[in-house]
C-alpha cells in the first residue's frame, strides 16, 4: 500500500499529489458493483477495472460469505490505498428495505478491515457535496471529470463515491 495515504479525524484523506488507488463500491441488495481508479487528481482518474456481479442463489448467508470472498480477492489481486462505499440509506428504496443492502455494507467494510483498507462512507448527499453544493453544480463537475463523464451510466455511483476521494488539481 501507499504509505502516502493518510487518514484524518473525518474521514480518509488523499495527499495532493500522490498516486493513489481508490475502489468505489455501490452495492445492491443482490449484486456487487465496484470499480478501481488509479490517480493523482479528479480530472487525470483513470478506470483500471470493474465489475457488477449478481450475488449466487443461495441462503442469505452464503450470499454473505460470497461477498466476504469476492471483496478479499478483488482487493487481494488489485490492491488499492483506500475505499470509498456509497452507503445504504434508511427508508425504502424501490419499494424494498434498505436492510439487505447494509447487510451487504456491512460484510464490505468487514473484508476491508480485515485487509487494513481504510472505508470512507458516502451517503447520496455526502456524494453530491463532494462535486457541488446543488444537484446541478455537481452534475455540472462530473461531467468535466472525463472518467466519470465517458462512463456507463451503470458505474456512475460506483466512480463518484471513488473519484470524491481525490483532490481537485490545484
Amino acid at each position: 500500500m501507499d504509505s502516502s495515504v493518510r487518514c484524518i479525524w473525518s474521514g480518509v484523506g488523499v495527499q495532493l499529489g500522490v498516486k493513489v488507488r481508490v475502489i468505489g463500491i455501490r452495492n445492491q441488495a443482490e449484486k456487487l458493483g465496484w470499480v478501481i481508479t488509479e490517480g493523482e487528481f479528479r480530472a487525470g482518474v483513470q478506470i483500471l477495472n470493474w465489475q457488477e456481479v449478481s450475488f449466487p442463489s443461495d441462503s442469505r448467508a452464503g450470499q454473505l460469505a460470497w461477498v466476504r470472498r469476492e471483496v478479499l480477492a478483488i482487493v487481494t489481486s488489485l490492491p488499492v490505498d483506500i475505499a470509498s462505499l456509497r452507503l445504504a440509506e434508511s427508508g425504502r428504496s424501490s419499494g424494498s428495505p434498505n436492510f439487505a443492502r447494509a447487510e451487504v455494507d456491512g460484510v464490505v467494510q468487514a473484508a476491508l478491515g480485515e485487509l487494513h483498507v481504510p472505508v470512507k462512507g458516502y451517503k447520496s448527499a455526502a456524494v453530491r457535496s463532494a462535486f457541488g453544493k446543488t444537484q446541478a453544480l455537481a452534475d455540472a463537475a462530473m461531467q468535466l471529470i472525463p472518467c466519470i463523464a465517458g462512463a456507463a451510466k451503470v458505474r456512475r455511483e460506483q466512480l463518484a463515491v471513488a473519484v470524491a476521494q481525490y483532490p481537485v488539481e490545484a
